[in-house]
């Protein structure tokens, strides 16, 4: 892989819907978190943005992130009610934050010859892993919840917080290597992916 991709596009991140406030997930949670990160880096959207940018030596970031106490999942709760049950159930509890990532590019010619990548439909993808942080929630009594969901309405956050923002009030403590892991986005990780593929950006930062 060439080193001179240095330009990154963070793509738009996708989140997998669910009507209710968790979901069972039968399968291992945090390989969950991989698979929604691989769809979302196949995403038209983040091809779109390849286009616009008007090279293929552009790569796009795609993420997406889980919350799961036990083997239920937290989805994004959508609206109030959903997100008041989802903290209610996180009160006083260790609850686990994955985030997957996934890395890709447009296709080229010569890619049909290379075994190493994944092929799909709407790209390449050049790598992917996760990364999980786990936070205490303290223990949270109905007003507190609903005077934070009014002040914050995190509905499109996976367990109904922004622990980046208001949402911080609401941690007792935490564990794990990258808080951004929490905040969507494993900045680690994403080293560590692009360090493996000899991708190395600049620390130059373009106006």
């Amino acid at each position: 892989m060439s080193t001179q991709l240095t330009d990154l596009i963070n793509a738009a991140t996708l989140y997998a819907k669910d009507d209710g406030a968790w979901a069972e997930q039968p399968q291992d949670i945090a390989e969950t978190a991989v698979q929604l990160a691989d769809i979302a880096a196949r995403a038209q959207k983040a091809l779109d943005g390849l286009k616009l940018a008007g090279s293929t030596n552009h790569i796009a970031i795609g993420s997406d992130q889980v919350a799961h106490l036990g083997d239920k999942t937290f989805s994004k709760p959508g609206d109030f009610d959903t997100a008041m049950a989802q903290l209610r159930a996180c009160s006083n509890m260790w609850v686990c934050f994955s985030t997957g990532i996934a890395l890709c590019r447009q296709q080229h010619q010569q890619d049909s010859i290379d075994k190493n990548i994944n092929e799909t439909a709407s790209g390449l993808v050049l790598a992917k892993g996760y990364e999980t942080y786990k936070i205490k929630f303290r223990e949270l009594h109905d007003k507190e919840i609903a005077d934070y969901l009014h002040a914050e309405e995190p509905f499109d956050c996976a367990g109904s917080i922004k622990a980046e923002g208001l949402g911080i009030r609401l941690i007792e403590d935490s564990q794990g290597r990258d808080i951004n892991t929490l905040y969507g986005l494993p900045l680690m990780l994403l080293t560590d992916l692009l360090k493996n593929l000899a991708i190395h950006p600049s620390y130059t930062i373009n106006n």
